[in-house]
Parts: structure tokens; sequence; C-alpha cells
């Protein structure tokens, strides 16, 4: 599968002067993580990403929300790739500025007219997945790529995440009490995915005071915008990080990735 083949071509636009708080709620309603954002000629003058509203907006006084406009908030200049070359665009932009939304052009000029749609990262990811599972040899003896700890309450995320990841040929724990798996994530040294978003009960406050401390790289993973704003606030360890739903699987792998190389390192 190559890149050029899942170009998503609905790509939602805004004008730099509109609402920000209309904006959010549009991402919000079409599902989106990104909208190009054009001046009064047409050109692409900017980007919002779920990353920018979590570091930018989400940050400011409510009167500031009501007055803020979208050319305060955006991502500039944005960086293009070309539908000649997706692959070699992509690969130096994920990896020197750590991008992960690539608005793909078929000329040289940020017109809209030459706008062909967009990739992300998980786009890609999920090409690198269906490639490797295509050249498996068929063998089952081989060993689970990354372990992974799981702490959510809801059914059908849990089950929908677990089939997610077992077709990633990831180790999953999920099984047992709150406290029981936090504590596999620190025995086993496995990366930990917290769902703030589940009803905990009483155990909320210790579960996350516990969760903190597995010497792990943690993802706390959250669909509403102003918690992960006020969570991001308190996150003082580089190993720990606030996600929006729904889970970017590109960056989840480069932190399974972090986190394997994290312990690899204290053993040796």
């Amino acid at each position: 599968m190559e890149a050029s083949s899942i170009i998503s071509p609905s790509v939602i636009i805004a004008h730099q002067s509109d609402a920000m708080e209309d904006l959010v709620n549009r991402m919000i309603d079409d599902q989106v993580s990104s909208v190009l954002v054009v001046n009064d000629h047409d050109e692409i003058v900017g980007i919002v990403t779920e990353r920018d509203i979590v570091r930018k907006f989400t940050l400011i006084s409510k009167a500031d929300k009501l007055k803020a406009k979208v050319i305060t908030v955006m991502t500039r200049p944005v960086s293009f790739v070309r539908v000649e070359h997706l692959e070699q665009d992509i690969a130096k932009l994920h990896q020197k500025l750590g991008i992960r939304h690539f608005p793909v052009l078929s000329g040289q000029e940020p017109q809209t007219a030459n706008l062909v749609g967009m990739l992300t990262s998980t786009d890609m990811f999920r090409i690198w997945v269906h490639n490797q599972e295509k050249s498996k040899d068929g063998s089952q003896s081989h060993e689970k790529r990354y372990r992974l700890t799981i702490v959510m309450s809801n059914k059908i995320s849990r089950a929908k995440y677990r089939k997610v990841f077992e077709s990633m040929d990831y180790s999953i724990d999920m099984e047992g009490s709150y406290e029981e798996l936090i504590q596999k994530a620190h025995n086993h040294k496995s990366l930990l995915l917290f769902d703030l978003d589940d009803d905990y009960g009483d155990q909320g406050p210790i579960l996350l005071t516990k969760a903190i401390s597995t010497g792990s790289h943690v993802i706390f993973l959250t669909q509403r915008l102003t918690v992960a704003g006020e969570f991001k606030k308190r996150l003082k360890n580089p190993l720990h990080h606030i996600m929006i739903k729904p889970l970017e699987l590109s960056y989840l792998e480069f932190l399974l990735e972090e986190n394997k190389k994290l312990h690899l390192s204290q053993a040796g």
C-alpha cells in the first residue's frame, strides 16, 4: 500500500478571522484533528490541530476564548508535502519537526486550488502495519513487539483497543483490578495507557497517584479538551503525556519504542 492511495480529499477549511470557539465546535462535530486556514486570497496560511488547541486555546481565560480568532492560535507557516514525493517529505518533516498532519499539494503555490488532500502520521502508520502484515511469513513463534498496559473501565472501549493492539502484535495487559494493572506496568516496565474519561469511583485519585509512579511512559487519554488543558499544566515528568482521543497510533508507537529504549538503557 502506498501513501498516495489513502490521501483524504475531505479537508476542513477555515478563515483566519473565524472565531476559535466556532472552529473547535466544528472540529468536534466533524471529528477531525486538524483544520487548514486561509486568507482572503485563498492562500493556505496556517493550520490548527488538536495540539494547538490543547497547548494554546484551552489555557487562555474564558473571556479571551470568546474573543480569540483562528489567526491567534494557528500554527504557521504550514509545512506541505508534494504529491510527487510524499514518503520522503513526510519522513523528513515527521523526524525533524515532529509534524503529524501533512497537507498535500500538487503545485508549488500554497493555494486551495492546488490542495490534493491531507495525510496524517496515523495514516502512514496504518500503511506500515498493512505492509508489515503482508510481509509476514506466517510464523507464529515470533516475539511480541511491545508490551502495553491499559487502565479503562468502559467495556466497549476495552474491547476496541484490545482488537486494535493485538492486530498490531502488542502484548496487552488489561485483566485484573486497576491497582493490579498499574502494578503490572511497574513490574514489567510497560507503557501505561490510562483513560481519564472513565469512572473509577473513590479509587480515582489513588490510581492516578500510582500511575505516575510506575517509572515508565504513561499516556493519559481524554476526549475533553478542557480536561486535557488543565491536566497538561500539572504534568511535570517528561515520561507523562496527555493525548486527545482518538489515540494517534503513530505517536503511541513512538512512545512505546522510547519506553523500550529507556528500560534497556537502565538495564545496561
